[in-house]
């Protein structure tokens, strides 16, 4: 080498514990302010929707060990995973990130493992490009997730059932006579055909679309407020009509709520903690200008009625265990000291509040953590969190707790 160092090669951190830096996204639905407020530093007016931690190649997070050359901790995991995650296989199976929600998220939907690699290969074999728009698997994984309130957090998940659904849909036609055939509506007790129905949503013509908003803002957003920002913003968007027609929910601080593979859901607003397999399959039903394909999307969506469990700290005050039913990550919420058993997994952790010192018990070597600063925990390592902040620490799920 000629005496000049190799930067090509990343170099293994002198120690368990390594300071990470996440990336920040910035989509058109983010908050301006959120996410500066977390991070301590000056909003730019720009929104900043979603601060990423994790080895996903469209964002990978830093690694920032002291005395050693910044690295991609994508690039280190793959040049030697058995170190990084204590596997050969060099993929982080889960995403962490803070979700700055300063209006609505599109509509979506996940697949499960077997859908994304059939729907990968499928469009593989058609020859579309991982970046078209039309795409709708970018790679061959299931994207489950959970989310965890910091602020109150508005959200939509899965859909009313058949009563309720009657009653709106009556009040939407009823403002709107020309949509009863549209979308089914015959009688005081029609026959709820939830596919049919969708299809017919999402198939609507831009003038079919606009009329039905107008309709759904004058029926139901008195006494669905949510709807009338919804419709402000999507004024001939068929997907509010489909929002028309789903749970609304506000998660309070700490509470937190769990979407399987199927489960239709948006984000509104608020400041939540994310995490989620690594992935980035979305099938979107509405409350977007990207591509919607109807016939996969009912493939893969769950439309019969359903209200996703909620998570609520417990009465201790110490955090606790969001433990999903889900083999790619768990996610505990900390707000005291803990010792975290020694665990095959890595770990990130990241303060939310306060401050944390994260110690290897074995070796005794630490950093201090802030508001907003994250680290990234190799394998094996006995930890503790000390301090009087509040941190998540997310891994994957096998990790026993012990504190």
């Amino acid at each position: 080498m000629n005496g000049a160092e190799d930067l090509s090669m990343p170099s293994a951190p002198n120690s368990t514990i390594v300071r990470l830096r996440g990336g920040i996204q910035t989509y058109g639905w983010g908050s301006t302010v959120l996410l500066p407020a977390l991070l301590g530093v000056e909003p730019n007016g720009e929104p900043q929707a979603e601060l990423w931690l994790g080895a996903h190649p469209a964002c990978p997070s830093r690694l920032l060990g002291d005395g050693d050359p910044e690295q991609s901790l994508l690039d280190a995991i793959e040049t030697d995973p058995q170190l990084f995650l204590g596997t050969t296989e060099p993929l982080l199976p889960f995403l962490l990130k803070v979700l700055a929600v300063g209006g609505p998220l599109s509509i979506q939907v996940h697949p499960s493992i077997r859908q994304a690699v059939a729907g990968f290969d499928r469009e593989n074999e058609a020859g579309i490009a991982l970046d078209a728009p039309n795409r709708c698997y970018r790679d061959s994984n299931h994207k489950p997730e959970i989310i965890c309130a910091r602020t109150n957090f508005e959200l939509l998940c899965g859909f009313v059932g058949d009563d309720v659904l009657r009653s709106r849909l009556h009040a939407i036609v009823s403002v709107a006579p020309e949509l009863g055939s549209t979308l089914g509506v015959s009688s005081a007790n029609f026959h709820i055909d939830r596919g049919l129905l969708m299809t017919s949503i999402l198939r609507m013509s831009a003038a079919e679309s606009t009329v039905a908003v107008a309709a759904v803002m004058t029926a139901l957003a008195a006494e669905l407020a949510h709807l009338l920002v919804i419709g402000e913003q999507y004024p001939a968007d068929p997907g509010v009509v489909v929002a028309a027609l789903m749970n609304h929910r506000i998660l309070q601080p700490g509470e937190a709520m769990y979407f399987p593979a199927g489960i239709v859901h948006a984000y509104l607003s608020g400041l939540g903690v994310e995490l989620l397999a690594n992935s980035d399959n979305v099938l979107r039903c509405g409350l977007t200008p990207k591509h919607i394909d109807v016939t996969e999307l009912l493939a893969v969506a769950s439309l019969q009625p359903s209200d996703p469990d909620l998570f609520r700290p417990n009465a201790t005050g110490v955090g606790y265990d969001l433990f999903a039913p889900c083999q790619d990550f768990a996610l505990t919420m900390l707000r005291a000291s803990r010792v975290l058993g020694a665990s095959s997994s890595p770990r990130i952790v990241l303060v939310l509040a306060g401050a944390i010192r994260v110690k290897d018990l074995v070796t005794g070597s630490s950093i201090a953590l802030r508001q907003g600063e994250s680290a990234w925990v190799f394998p094996d390592v006995d930890l503790e969190l000390d301090g009087g902040g509040e941190a998540f620490d997310a891994a994957i799920a096998s990790s026993p707790y012990l504190g």
